[in-house]
């Protein structure tokens, strides 16, 4: 009887050892990551997709601040008014290529870790202007160094066209995704 303590004792220690490790180090941490969404607002977008990779530094367990680039696809469903003549060759389709800084933050020190992490730049090439993605999510520690991350997130990009007889116009392109990623 003491034996089958003794053992059931111990795996419940390793377990929870497991558990309180996220391994998240002082030090270098890096991300790949792809997302898709859903787009809502001013524009009558109605999908996007975006893949980035983010490089920066471990501050402790919690804290992670970097920078990163990506690509950014959005598919847009126009709708077209004769009257303002607002239809040009390229306005169906955009791509961009988001420079961004991000902040990151890890809540618990725990195999399965929830966090929220805010990403603002700007964005160039046919999409070019303000790019803000704030995120909550959570990340599933994989072996010793590497973790899968799901998050939630809200997109928001600033963008301008130019349409017939030269108008320029603003737009604002807001939608909720989804990102998967790793990081290591």
């Amino acid at each position: 009887m003491k034996r089958l303590t003794l053992i059931a004792v111990m795996c419940v220690a390793m377990a929870a050892s497991v558990m309180a490790q996220n391994n998240l180090t002082t030090g270098y941490r890096g991300f790949v990551d792809g997302m898709a969404g859903l787009v809502v607002g001013d524009s009558e977008a109605s999908t996007n997709f975006e893949f980035s990779t983010t490089h920066g530094y471990q501050f402790n367990n919690k804290l992670f601040v970097g920078a990163g680039v990506g690509v950014l696809f959005y598919n847009r469903n126009l709708v077209i008014d004769q009257e303002a003549k607002t239809v040009t060759e390229d306005e169906t389709r955009k791509l961009g290529f988001p420079i961004y800084g991000e902040v990151r933050y890890d809540f618990m020190d725990n195999r399965f870790t929830p966090f929220v992490s805010g990403r603002i730049g700007y964005t160039v090439g046919q999409l070019h202007g303000l790019y803000y993605v704030p995120a909550v999510g959570i990340r599933f520690a994989v072996g010793e160094k590497m973790g899968i991350n799901l998050a939630l997130i809200y997109t928001s990009q600033k963008w301008k066209s130019t349409r017939v007889y030269d108008n320029e116009t603003k737009h604002r392109t807001s939608g909720i995704g989804l990102r998967v990623g790793i990081d290591w």
